[in-house]
């Protein structure tokens, strides 16, 4: 936390469905409440990190809110796990697959800029 103001449970759930690349729609209506209430939750949010926008807000959550060697998780039983950590992994694994084929022409076409640069020299 860069400020003296701890984000709340529900700014940290916020936090969280912002980070796995959900919009403002996708959090309201998962959390059952209105668009207008979070973006509420992101302007404070905002505030209490100290960022600007969703891009930084990802960034702090993935260095200070994910598992990190300095802060361990906390222990939890073999058969006990979140249901919103579990949904967070099927999405996120879900936006993977559908990042590959990107990923992979995004190589294609350096590759093929590379050889045309070669060929102007």
């Amino acid at each position: 936390m860069r400020g003296n103001e701890p984000l709340t449970p529900r700014e940290l759930e916020t936090l969280a469905l912002l980070a796995a690349g959900n919009t403002t729609p996708d959090i309201a209506r998962q959390l059952g409440v209105t668009p207008g209430t979070i973006k509420t939750h992101l302007t404070n949010m905002y505030r209490k990190i100290g960022v600007r926008n969703r891009i930084q807000a990802t960034r702090y959550y993935l260095e200070h809110c994910t598992s990190h060697p300095l802060r361990p998780p906390p222990a939890r039983h073999a058969d006990e796990t979140s249901p919103l950590i579990e949904r967070q992994i099927r999405e996120l694994e879900a936006r993977l697959d559908e990042l590959a084929p990107a990923t992979a022409e995004a190589e294609r076409l350096q590759h093929a800029l590379k050889a045309l640069r070669g060929i102007e020299s």
